[in-house]
């Protein structure tokens, strides 16, 4: 589907934010709008010109305060010699009632949408957009949508439409929409196509704020792109709300786990260790970190204690393997198995550096009865 470039005056936000709204409830497009698509600490003028090098569309809102703003003149005239070049289509709207002889020429001598109240002005705009073609059947219901993008022969960017779409949906429960979007989204990550996933887990989070597991899956496929500031404030948004949340801590932990070892110094991980021992302390005094998540806990006590080099941290994860042992035999899950045999794993080593060859041999001769019981498993 197309890319639109939305330019205006910051002069006009109210009128912006209306237009913004009804584009993405009624069209499938994916907008740009500066406003809110620049991400906190771009720069600004780079993610402009990017962002107009991939656009279809280029959509300026003109008013008075428009032709009077450097910045805004200054990406009209880009986008005006990427028409010329055929790189976009520049569609004019005007929002206030201007004279042919305020327009600048290039502007003045194109069709453009003519100043007129607010629902004709966006129907008109929406009509000389691309049209899109989906199968109605594709959205009868969510069940529908996922065996569709199964069965069709789509394109990543056809995928993530289908899916932007049905999250604008008003019939049947929005929560099964949304469940119907993550498998899409969560397929397009396993076929390779990252940023289209991402794409649809942040139209996700627009439409479903509150549900804190959409951003720890965000952090989670961020982190995999190596995108630790953006992985941790998915985290850091969920744990402002619920400063318990064990998902959420596990979750950063990893984050800045991985931050710190792609760091060559110590004093540059030192504000990375900070944060993970503050995660190892909140995650201590929650009972269900160590009773509904002990496979999870055990592994980040592990690996806190490696990297932090804390004998306390690999202590406590030595002691909670002592006294659950059966438990952790009977696990099933195969991520839970990986976690506990890496956490043994990552044991075994801190100890043999520290010289403690009795219990290097105790957690290895475990693991190792471990391995043949889930033999037959795939882990």
């Amino acid at each position: 589907m197309a890319k639109i470039f939305v330019a205006y005056s910051s002069k006009d936000i109210r009128l912006l934010t209306r237009l913004r709204d009804e584009l993405e409830r009624r069209s499938p497009h994916t907008l740009f709008v500066a406003e809110w698509n620049v991400p906190y600490g771009e720069i600004w003028r780079e993610q402009i010109q990017t962002n107009l090098d991939l656009a279809d569309f280029f959509v300026p809102l003109l008013s008075r305060n428009f032709l009077q703003s450097e910045e805004a003149k200054r990406e009209l005239y880009y986008a005006i010699s990427l028409a010329d070049e055929k790189k976009l289509r520049v569609i004019p709207v005007l929002i206030e009632d201007l004279r042919s002889d305020e327009l600048p020429y290039y502007i003045a001598d194109r069709q453009y949408i003519r100043y007129q109240p607010f629902d004709a002005m966006i129907n008109e705009l929406i009509q000389a957009l691309p049209r899109v073609h989906i199968d109605e059947s594709a959205l009868s219901t969510p069940q529908d949508l996922i065996d569709y993008t199964k069965r069709k022969e789509l394109s990543p960017q056809e995928m993530v439409d289908l899916a932007r779409q049905a999250l604008k949906t008003t019939w049947g429960q929005p929560s099964e929409w949304g469940r119907a979007a993550k498998d899409i989204a969560d397929r397009l990550w396993n076929q390779g196509n990252s940023d289209e996933a991402l794409e649809i887990y942040d139209a996700l989070i627009e439409r479903f704020p509150p549900i804190d597991s959409l951003r720890i899956s965000r952090s989670s496929y961020r982190l995999k792109l190596r995108d630790y500031q953006g992985a941790d404030d998915d985290c850091v948004v969920v744990l402002q709300r619920d400063p318990k949340n064990i998902k959420a801590l596990i979750q950063r932990f990893w984050v800045r786990w991985e931050w710190a070892n792609s760091m060559p110094t110590p004093e540059q991980q030192r504000e990375q260790i900070q944060i993970i021992e503050n995660c190892l302390e909140t995650l201590d005094s929650i009972p269900a970190a160590f009773t509904t998540f002990l496979p999870g806990y055990l592994h980040v006590l592990a690996a806190g204690a490696e990297l932090c080099r804390n004998i306390s941290y690999a202590e406590k994860a030595r002691q909670l393997i002592d006294n659950n042992k059966e438990r952790l035999k009977q696990e099933k899950i195969g991520a839970a198995r990986r976690a506990i045999l890496n956490c043994l794993k990552i044991l075994e080593k801190f100890y043999q550096d520290t010289g403690e060859a009795d219990k290097v041999e105790k957690l290895k001769i475990f693991r190792e009865s471990l391995e043949d019981n889930w033999r037959l498993h795939r882990y």
